[in-house]
């Protein structure tokens, strides 16, 4: 598929306009969806928005990546590219609270340390009287010590 786009758009410009284009948004997402590491990165170097959102839902990829639970390195590369984990869907949920939803504290960590500090605490305030606590859960502790 990718290799195809390639042969189209003889210029790279080209191609970058076409991976903007909103109609397009649901090839990054599905590349998410499948776990293609590979492609996602090539899309997102080729200009693919991190911060697209889909039709349907109003979901970004990194919200996608939050649904799927323990997708560390999918989720670094959608950060660093620009993907805003506050950004809500269509039910008012952003990426840190599916994260939070999973018991996803290596992913909610990450999202964290990505937004401003006050804008994390008031996150993780709104979030608190739902995570899901236990003696076990050393992480969910440490993320709650460290913002309330």
């Amino acid at each position: 598929c990718l290799a195809v786009l390639f042969r189209i758009y003889e210029h790279p410009l080209q191609l970058r306009e076409f991976l903007r284009h909103p109609m397009y948004y649901s090839v990054g997402h599905h590349h998410v969806k499948s776990g293609n590491h590979a492609a996602l990165q090539f899309l997102l170097s080729h200009g693919f928005n991190a911060d697209a959102v889909d039709a349907q839902n109003n979901r970004t990829p990194l919200v996608l990546a939050a649904c799927r639970a323990r997708m560390p390195a999918m989720l670094e590369m959608l950060l660093s590219s620009g993907g805003n984990p506050t950004r809500r869907d269509k039910r008012g949920l952003n990426a840190i609270d599916l994260a939070a939803a999973q018991n996803d504290c290596v992913a909610m960590q990450m999202m964290l340390e990505a937004i401003p500090e006050d804008t994390a605490k008031s996150i993780v305030t709104e979030l608190a009287p739902n995570l899901p606590l236990s003696d076990d859960n050393q992480a969910m502790l440490g993320i709650l010590k460290k913002y309330l």
